[in-house]
């Protein structure tokens, strides 16, 4: 029988990779790296950069990756950073 303490300790502790599609002061709207976007508010505090490790498919998707972005570009790569905008009318940052 599963009390809600040990269901708890039974869920995954992180999700899976998302893309960073807005900031808002110091909170972030998400998405899948498919593009759908995640219901809700994501405190700073809550995520962490994702680094894949050596020898994963998904290291081999992000070297192929920098690769394409490299040959698209003048051999440097520039990463778009989310601009940080103001909150709009009813929007307010979730607090956790």
């Amino acid at each position: 029988m599963l009390t809600l303490s040990t269901e708890h300790k039974l869920s995954p502790m992180w999700l899976p990779p998302h893309h960073v599609a807005r900031c808002l002061l110091n909170s972030y709207r998400l998405e899948m790296l498919q593009g759908t976007p995640l219901d809700g508010m994501f405190n700073a505090r809550h995520l962490q950069s994702f680094v894949p490790r050596e020898g994963t498919e998904l290291a081999a998707q992000q070297k192929k990756f920098e690769e394409e972005l490299a040959s698209q570009g003048s051999g440097t790569m520039e990463v778009d950073r989310p601009k940080v905008v103001e909150p709009s009318e009813g929007e307010r940052p979730m607090k956790i």
